[in-house]
């Protein structure tokens, strides 16, 4: 008895290591990309958010389906690993009408050939041209609502993500950031959405995100699953940028 309850233990521990060290790993991730992520005062700036949100009614499952599109105009990156300053340019250049060349932006954001451009800088240099975004964790937020919020007060999102499961990639996995235009929830067609909160949902809502994608091979406007772009975005550190 002893011993099963040694073996049980030890399966435990080993269990509760393995979340522990996962979780140190995504900390450590998101504090590369985002040195102030976890300092006192942007954790409290991520609180705000989050009730401005609630407070919004942002939070809440929509009672029918519903969308918002943003007509965010595709600009191709100039070089392999400026998909950041090439995104960056299509959320200026659309909220603003005119845009610092992808050059310019390179150059402020530090970006490299090695490592690209980290969130922090990308954030830091987008609130010089159009105030109000913040670097956030999928952990932390509402997704959805966080960036149906963005999308409705004209501001697109933009997702540090990884590439394997997108479209046009066929498995190949970079780093990569893409503009994030459009947000969609679909009930299904047996769904009453006005009986939906007293009875549930016979089969669950469903989610979707519309992105533009600067990287040559597949320049344009794409669309995939909450599932796909979730995954895409945790395989990245999980971290977005969004009003």
């Amino acid at each position: 008895m002893m011993k099963r309850t040694s073996v049980f233990t030890l399966v435990v521990l080993t269990l509760l290591l393995s979340v522990v060290t996962g979780a140190d790993a995504l900390a450590d991730e998101i504090t590369r990309h985002a040195p102030d992520y976890y300092k006192p005062h942007y954790q409290h700036l991520v609180q705000l958010h989050n009730q401005e949100i609630a407070a919004q009614g942002y939070d809440m499952v929509p009672l029918g389906s519903e969308s918002v599109l943003l007509p965010v105009t595709p600009i191709e990156q100039i070089e392999t690993w400026w998909c950041g300053p090439a995104s960056l340019q299509m959320v200026i250049k659309y909220v603003r009408g005119t845009s610092p060349s992808q050059a310019e932006l390179a150059t402020y954001t530090k970006t490299t050939e090695l490592g690209g451009a980290i969130v922090l800088n990308m954030v830091s240099v987008l609130n010089d041209y159009v105030p109000g975004y913040k670097h956030l964790s999928l952990n932390d937020i509402n997704f959805y609502g966080t960036v149906k919020r963005s999308l409705h007060n004209n501001r697109p999102a933009i997702y540090h993500l990884k590439t394997r499961d997108l479209p046009g990639y066929n498995g190949s996995d970079y780093g990569h950031y893409v503009v994030g235009n459009g947000a969609e929830f679909r009930w299904p067609d047996d769904v009453d959405p006005d009986s939906a909160d007293i009875l549930g949902p016979p089969t669950p809502p469903e989610y979707w995100y519309t992105y533009v994608d600067p990287w040559g091979p597949v320049l344009g406007q794409h669309r995939v699953s909450a599932d796909v772009m979730e995954l895409s975005i945790r395989r990245n550190a999980g971290l977005i940028i969004s009003q």
